[in-house]
């Protein structure tokens, strides 16, 4: 045997060892996960969570939040009602959850003052614009249907055949 060969099946067993070990050894030295990271915010938290980012970004008095927690949670509780009594949604009750979500919006609007009225849809299109450029949401954008999706014809992923352009 020569001194290479015994020196690699010194060292196989010692190698072997390592690899198996490394996947746990780099998974203890990783920072322990966010709380909400993988599980979804109950209804309440998601009320909570969206009038508090409305209180930063618009600055609401104590009376707007509690008129606005109010709109919320009856929102909340609507959406909920009509998601219990459909198992596939029809386009009538896609549009009943569209109609209802433009009707929480203007209630909203109606507690806001106008300069909040046009931060709020300041941001609002702010937000619609970086959805399109990185491709999520928008106008029927969802999961690559329409303009502005993910995949799917036009948009930031269309193919371009070459010599096309």
């Amino acid at each position: 045997m020569t001194p290479i060969t015994a020196f690699r099946r010194s060292i196989a067993p010692a190698a072997l060892l390592v690899a198996l070990a490394a996947p746990t050894l780099v998974a203890a030295q990783q920072p322990a996960p966010d709380a909400m990271a993988g599980r979804r915010r109950s209804p309440e938290e998601r009320v909570q969570h969206r009038l508090a980012r409305m209180t930063e970004r618009l600055g609401l008095s104590a009376d707007q939040q509690a008129r606005i927690r109010r709109i919320l949670t009856e929102h909340v509780q609507r959406r909920q009602a009509m998601r219990q009594q459909q198992s596939a949604p029809t386009p009538e009750q896609r549009r009943a959850r569209m109609t209802a979500r433009f009707e929480m919006h203007d209630q909203i609007e109606a507690v806001l003052t106008p300069q909040q009225r046009a931060q709020m849809r300041q941001l609002h299109r702010e937000r619609m614009i970086e959805r399109a450029e990185h491709g999520r949401g928008g106008r029927g954008g969802f999961r690559g249907h329409g303009r502005g999706g993910r995949g799917g014809r036009g948009g930031r992923h269309r193919q371009v055949p070459p010599g096309a352009v």
